[in-house]
């Protein structure tokens, strides 16, 4: 197998159980890392590891908690989802919200090569919470990392290589390269204090039909209507098409499954309301009726207030 190192953010290969595709240089992912609070809700101020002069002059409010939202494949900042899930969080508290750019890896159609990058992107955030903890004297427990698709597996990947961050949220962990993996290549329970996910787009059969995660990778997982299968995704093509134009269709029918998670968490935020979730072995068990109590576990609130 190839090997790369790209000085601070550590060396990669291409060999088991990683996808068999290196990862790209830093200087072609570009992530950026953008910070909105209350002060700065539609402007993003941009910080960088080395500006020092900088991140100390933004407004990052070293005693509010810190929100890193990462996106998935295909996607950027300027997506919808991202953009309201930022407000959601800033209407409901006084938070430093970060939004994690991967474009100059996410924006391909060659996926391996994306869950390739993630890595990298992944040392990236960890290097970034670091800078922070040290720059502004900032406990990592108060960041709370949540990303979507194969951004869950980037916070995975920072939670590996920096300790005792509070809280990782994976929205529809990406399944192809993850699923049944050992746990240093995905989102696992030990990457952060407290790990929850929400999954929306598993395939029980393991074939390729979802493109999320059904094995557990947190310390709570959540499958709304057991975690595949969403009310509203089972339109045909053409309807999609029909309602909303052939890119905004077509895509909405790919995806529709796999967003349902992050709509879900939006909601969860916005919502004054216990999204509760009964533990059981199995969806049909639940169907049938023999899961409605809480256990002596308990009962947990899915979404935002999951902790």
């Amino acid at each position: 197998g190839a090997r790369v190192c790209y000085w601070d953010l550590g060396c990669f290969t291409d060999e088991p159980p990683y996808p068999e595709r290196l990862p790209q240089p830093p200087e072609a992912l570009n992530v950026q890392f953008l910070l909105y609070t209350r002060h700065n809700m539609d402007d993003p101020q941009t910080l960088t590891v080395w500006d020092i002069e900088g991140t100390e002059t933004s407004h990052f409010n070293r005693t509010a908690d810190t929100k890193v939202i990462i996106h998935g494949f295909i996607d950027d900042t300027d997506v919808e989802w991202l953009i309201n899930m930022k407000d959601a969080i800033l209407y409901r508290e006084d938070a430093n919200v970060i939004l994690v750019d991967w474009a100059g890896g996410s924006k391909t159609l060659d996926y391996t090569q994306a869950a390739a990058d993630t890595r990298v992107v992944g040392s990236e955030v960890a290097r970034f919470i670091i800078f922070i903890k040290y720059l502004k004297d900032y406990p990592e427990e108060r960041f709370h990392l949540i990303g979507h698709s194969l951004g869950s597996h980037i916070a995975g990947q920072a939670g590996k290589l920096w300790k005792g961050i509070g809280r990782i949220t994976g929205l529809d962990p990406a399944y192809p390269f993850f699923e049944g993996k050992p746990p240093e290549v995905r989102l696992d329970p030990t990457d952060a204090i407290f790990v929850d996910a929400i999954h929306t787009d598993g395939d029980a059969n393991h074939k390729l039909a979802g493109f999320g995660m059904m094995d557990p990778v947190g310390h709570l997982d959540f499958y709304p209507n057991g975690g595949m299968d969403q009310p509203g995704c089972g339109e045909s093509l053409f309807e999609y098409v029909r309602d909303q134009g052939v890119w905004g269709g077509g895509e909405t029918f790919v995806v529709c499954n796999h967003l349902r998670a992050v709509i879900l968490f939006i909601d969860s935020i916005n919502s004054d309301c216990s999204w509760r979730a009964y533990p059981c072995s199995d969806y049909q068990t639940f169907v049938d009726g023999n899961c409605m109590t809480c256990g002596d576990a308990g009962c947990y609130s899915m979404g935002y207030d999951a902790d």
